[in-house]
């Protein structure tokens, strides 16, 4: 197990919880805050050499007898070679990030395999906002990572520039050509600046919303406690951000975080979350319709972490939506799952993610089925279904 911006005792604690081995190195006063209702790299070519038959005719043997197959034996499916639950974090030792802030150099693919050999060829494939970036094809080193283990050695980084670019990244995973596993990080601009058309929207001194539109024109749009994201919706009117506040005296030390949409024509600003949601790392569908939101404040304790899947349809702004809403089952596990990438939409209304958990592996004697949950999973905002796309 491995954490980020966790003390290292509880990092410690949470390796112990791994199966496999690593075998390698404020908001305006006067708005409105409404009902919410949450429902619940070098490339090398593989030799595999077929195994030959033989057969020895003694006196009685049978002129007539056919020759014995050539082909080997199936491989037994517990024997398939396989690449399992990915992810990304700043060290090939910390536990799951989604996203990193603009300037980060360095970022690890860290995942599970078991069953591997030297025969086998793997292939990773990055993209970089949906365009191929990097791709890299390579045997096995078995000397190196051995059958089973996981992997906390591959990086993409930049330490020449000014870190990686901002931007969505994927990594795909293949073993002898067959998909295994893919996840997705992404990289934060901090400048808070975003366009849409010929406007221009951002943010000074981190509370000031700012606007300039077609003809140069400049205004203040608003203020904030802290605006730490942004971002404009399709119809080039609407505009959405997050604004961090104090965290509460009594309460936990994290500071807490609120969702707005603003009409940049009339000014009429409307709260879409309370500040317990703690709504943040949101994406927008490409219609404009839905927000995916990666809620909570990372901070874990054991087998917990504190990070949500959250949706909200902005033709029904009152009404989060949570893995319970989608029937997944993941909610009535005691396992803890959570989002462990950044995710991706797939269409207007499909989103896909990938949901893990601490605390279950093969060697806690997990049951297979409850393994099975730890997933990628597709999510249906017009029919309100979920389903486990494989790893």
């Amino acid at each position: 197990m491995r954490h980020l911006h966790l003390p290292i005792w509880l990092s410690l604690l949470l390796v112990a919880c791994r199966g496999g081995a690593n075998l390698t190195s404020s908001n305006d006063a006067t708005a409105t805050m409404p009902a919410v209702t949450i429902a619940s790299t070098a490339t090398r070519e593989s030799t595999v050499t077929a195994i030959p038959a033989t057969m020895t005719a003694g006196p009685t043997a049978l002129p007539e007898a056919s020759p014995l197959p050539t082909d080997p034996p199936p491989t037994p499916v517990n024997q398939v070679p396989v690449f399992r639950d990915l992810y990304f974090g700043p060290s090939g030792e910390s536990l799951s990030q989604p996203e990193f802030p603009q300037g980060t150099e360095e970022v690890f693919a860290i995942w599970d395999y078991d069953n591997m050999s030297g025969d086998d060829v793997v292939r990773r494939v990055w993209t970089k906002n949906g365009a191929e970036w990097l791709v890299r094809e390579e045997n096995w080193d078995s000397v190196k990572y051995g059958p089973a283990g996981y992997v906390s050695d591959i990086s993409v980084f930049d330490f020449e520039g000014s870190g990686l670019e901002p931007a969505l990244y994927e990594l795909a995973l293949y073993i002898n050509g067959n998909f295994q596993a893919a996840a997705t990080f992404e990289i934060r601009a901090s400048d808070l600046s975003a366009t849409s058309g010929t406007q221009l929207a951002w943010v000074e001194q981190g509370h000031i919303l700012m606007l300039e539109d077609a003809g140069g024109n400049q205004r203040e749009l608003l203020r904030a406690e802290a605006i730490v994201e942004l971002l404009w919706l399709p119809d080039g009117r609407q505009l959405l951000y997050v604004n961090q506040e104090p965290a509460e005296p009594t309460g936990p030390p994290w500071r807490r975080h609120t969702l707005w949409l603003v009409d940049t024509q009339t000014g009429a600003k409307e709260s879409l979350s309370p500040a317990n949601l703690n709504v943040r790392r949101i994406s927008v569908s490409d219609d404009g319709r839905y927000v995916r939101a990666l809620a909570g404040s990372d901070f874990g304790d054991a087998c917990f972490v504190d990070r949500k899947l959250l949706f909200l349809d902005l033709n029904e702004p009152t009404v989060w939506l949570d893995l319970a809403a989608f029937d997944t089952g993941l909610n009535e596990q005691p396992y803890g799952f959570f989002p462990s990438d950044a995710g991706r939409w797939l269409s207007d209304h499909d989103f896909e993610i990938n949901m893990r958990a601490y605390c279950m592996s093969e060697g806690m004697e997990t049951p297979p089925e409850d393994l099975a949950l730890m997933s990628r999973y597709r999510f249906d905002l017009e029919t309100m279904t979920a389903v486990a796309a494989g790893n």
